[in-house]
């Protein structure tokens, strides 16, 4: 957005002042409580502009006016400033300058608000040094829409000059060229990346039209072709084509037309982009190659530095991958979980077991529904010999996936349990090369949750529903025998769901309740800490299902995760509560 030139506005009642030793000064911010040291060039945080128009509708003007300033700003190599994810978390709070700065580790902190009345803008702005209190300036800039460019450049001029900082010969290239002259075109383009950041399927539905709009204005609009890219790249990857109304391939289409268009002019957005599709495409080395090309666009984007990072641990390049990722937390503190991700696979990489365990346990309080990252924390549990943990770790992952309707799970490619294949083989290709790919096998290889599966063997014979299975270490009883173990105060343990009824329809009386695949209305799920708390594992165990083995055999497999934890005594009544009631023994109903 900025030319950085001498540039003569006519401005309507604007004026500009600088603060005096009578200035108000702010509670200065303490060098020493700043959760990072301070860099070694002039940092800054640009916080929210408050939109004060009269019409919240603007509120997205008011936001883009403060990225603009961000990204502008941020393409000064003399200086280090915050990302945008980390300052808009502040947006609509009543936070001190000194808060502000402590916590995001910057010496200078900038705000101000925008008001815009038809085609008329005001912009208040001033920087303060938060370890003084005081005020470096303050100024108003007014002007029309069309003059937008132009007041932001003198804003941009102004934090260059205070803070004595000198641009390069190239950056004073670079900044020459605008993403985009026009003004309605770029007004349009704030307005569909203010849907874009909500990261939705229906918000970025809604963000197209106005991106459009942007291209229709100004068809070389570099910006707008990569926020389109990605829109629909995302919606190709993920499956949201539907919600964009437009198939798969016509999704995939549209996204590698938009990169193509917007690889044509110097692009951060767009050099970012086309390494995440290298990456998904399985070329580590290409990725690494453009996200480098976006960090030396802006060395102080956060975003090009963490995509730059997960191509380098994709490549097998570990430690680069780390320090990479580190830049981009110090350019990002309030960034989103995905970079403490990429930190852990890095970690985990170098076998740095425990690092990478404490950094995928903040990862997952963040964002506990990341497979990935459970598989990760489950590994380096499995190295560390906190088996248990790495127990438990997997059967999150699997209630996870049971959400979805996807198998538990596995190892292998597939095995053959409830007479369907079992189809939940862990994407080791994802996690990189093959030497990555083994490291993480190798932790998971002696965990119960993702062993069990040998346990059972399938006969076959011939003719229809001559197939039986075999639970190495169980033993299956009739329902004579089922009754002398109950008269006797053997435990029952029904692995019945109540989302399908069973338990509540009915079941042996006593028994307790722990299903396979948990619903809105339980609790507890058949897992190795749950079965710990009602047996020990010399306890006589009888695990039975609501009906006979044909229906999913989930008792087949409740079975040999039982064996497979450990538990000596484990018995199979097949028939379950159907066969004790057809026996004519009572049976106890929730419903």
């Amino acid at each position: 957005m900025m030319a950085i030139i001498v540039i003569t506005l006519v401005v309507t009642g604007g004026f500009t002042y600088w603060f005096n030793s009578q200035a108000p000064q702010e509670e200065p911010a303490s060098v020493e409580r700043m959760a990072f040291p301070l860099p070694d060039k002039p940092s800054i945080a640009v916080l929210p502009f408050t939109n004060i128009s009269d019409d919240p509708k603007q509120e997205y003007f008011a936001d883009g006016m403060t990225e603009d300033l961000i990204t502008d700003i941020s393409k000064v190599s003399g200086l280090f400033v915050i990302a945008r994810n980390s300052v808009f978390t502040y947006k609509g709070k009543a936070v001190k300058i000194r808060q502000v700065a402590e916590e995001l580790g910057v010496r200078y902190v900038m705000e101000g608000s925008v008001r815009r009345v038809g085609n008329q803008v005001r912009i208040n702005a001033q920087l303060i040094d938060a370890t003084t209190g005081g005020h470096v300036w303050a100024e108003r800039y007014d002007g029309s829409l069309q003059d937008i460019f132009a007041l932001q450049d003198q804003v941009i001029r102004h934090i260059v000059a205070a803070l004595k900082v000198s641009l390069t010969d190239e950056e004073k290239a670079q900044h020459a060229l605008q993403t985009t002259d026009n003004a309605r075109a770029h007004d349009a383009f704030l307005q569909g990346w203010a849907h874009y950041k909500l990261e939705k399927p229906t918000d970025l539905a809604r963000g197209i039209p106005y991106l459009e709009e942007a291209i229709r204005l100004d068809p070389q609009y570099a910006q707008a072709h990569a926020v389109l890219a990605s829109i629909f790249w995302d919606a190709y990857v993920n499956g949201w084509a539907f919600d964009l109304g437009m198939p798969s391939f016509e999704a995939e289409e549209r996204a590698n037309k938009h990169l193509e268009e917007a690889l044509k002019t110097p692009n951060p957005l767009a050099h970012a982009h086309q390494s995440r599709v290298y990456l998904s495409l399985g070329f580590p080395g290409e990725a690494v190659r453009e996200a480098e090309k976006a960090v030396a666009l802006d060395s102080n984007d956060a975003t090009s530095r963490a995509t730059l990072a997960n191509a380098l641990v994709n490549d097998g390049r570990l430690q680069d991958g780390a320090d990479a990722i580190h830049k981009a937390i110090r350019l990002d503190p309030h960034h989103p979980p995905n970079y403490l991700a990429i930190l852990g696979a890095a970690q985990f990489g170098l076998e740095r077991f425990e690092e990478a365990a404490k950094t995928f346990e903040r990862t997952l309080k963040r964002n506990p529904d990341n497979e990935k990252g459970l598989i990760y924390l489950a590994s380096s549990y499995g190295y560390l010999g906190r088996m248990r943990e790495a127990e438990d770790t997997i059967e999150s992952a699997n209630e996870l996936r049971a959400t979805s309707g996807l198998g538990e799970l596995s190892l292998e490619k597939e095995s053959n349990v409830a007479g369907n294949p079992f189809k939940g083989e862990i994407d080791f290709p994802s996690y990189g090369p093959k030497q990555a790919q083994d490291r993480l096998r190798k932790g998971l290889s002696n965990i119960p949750a993702l062993t069990w599966q040998y346990l059972i063997r399938r006969h076959y014979a011939q003719g229809a529903g001559n197939t039986w299975y075999e639970i190495e270490g169980a033993t299956e009883i009739d329902i004579a025998t089922a009754k002398s173990f109950y008269d006797r105060g053997v435990l029952f343990i029904d692995v019945g769901t109540g989302a399908e009824g069973h338990w509540k329809e009915g079941h042996i009386p006593g028994a307790v309740n722990l299903p396979w695949v948990v619903d809105g209305t339980d609790t507890k799920r058949f897992r190795e800490t749950t079965f710990g708390e009602v047996a020990d594992k010399s306890d006589e165990v009888v695990i039975y299902w609501c009906t006979s083995r044909g229906d999913y055999c989930v008792a087949n497999r409740s079975l040999a995760k039982a064996v497979n934890w450990g538990y000596q005594k484990v018995y199979y009544f097949d028939g379950g509560a159907t066969a004790w009631k057809k026996a004519g023994y009572p049976i106890e109903s929730d419903g």
